[in-house]
């Protein structure tokens, strides 16, 4: 059951067309956590990217439909991986969808990925792009929320095909990566219109 017929509603709105994809490959980052990113300014068509007081900021204000993502190969050699990042997302005009988070599971011949992405409105969500759908689960009433001032950390525990996803600590959802080849490529994501913040990121 969705948290809100509006969660829902902005998620159709979504999802009803062919989203706006801006990919990066990036260096990996590894160690420890609030490491920052590192990645510089740019404006393009849609987002522009900048730093602020240590974050980095991707805003949209014009694509309700974009989504921006940054992977890089990040999976150890035993099959785990534990993926922190600390964020925030502000929907400036309250329409339609904002939200940040991690991705995982990234397969670049199709571009497959699995996000878990914490929203404007402190909610959490988890896409699975497979090649032909986009699948959106949504927190139910009693699963965690965000605090919404900037120290909501999301992670996603990985070891063999099972992910663990958690927000500041608390338990959200699991994913079974068997059913298709688990890919080692990790990084964030931002989606929809506003500003999406990330402070660091780490992969250990």
């Amino acid at each position: 059951m969705f948290r809100t017929a509006f969660a829902a509603l902005s998620t159709a709105v979504l999802l009803s067309a062919t989203p706006i994809l801006a990919q990066e490959t990036v260096e990996p980052v590894f160690g420890e956590y609030l490491q920052p990113l590192g990645l510089g300014p740019f404006q393009d068509a849609t987002w522009t990217g900048y730093e602020q007081e240590g974050w980095f900021v991707l805003q949209n204000t014009t694509q309700p439909t974009a989504i921006r993502y940054y992977e890089m190969p990040l999976m150890n050699a035993d099959g785990t991986l534990t993926l922190r990042a600390n964020v925030y997302a502000r929907n400036d005009d309250g329409e339609g969808v904002a939200a940040t988070g991690l991705l995982y599971d990234f397969g670049d011949e199709y571009s497959t990925y699995i996000a878990f992405l914490l929203t404007a409105d402190n909610q959490l969500m988890a896409i699975n792009r497979d090649v032909e759908e986009m699948d959106v689960i949504y927190g139910d009433a009693d699963d965690p929320v965000g605090r919404g001032d900037g120290s909501d950390v999301l992670e996603v525990r990985i070891s063999g095909t099972q992910a663990r996803m958690y927000l500041n600590d608390q338990h959200f959802r699991n994913y079974d990566l068997s059913h298709r080849p688990f890919h080692d490529r990790a990084g964030i994501i931002a989606v929809g219109t506003g500003r999406l913040g990330f402070w660091g990121l780490s992969a250990q």
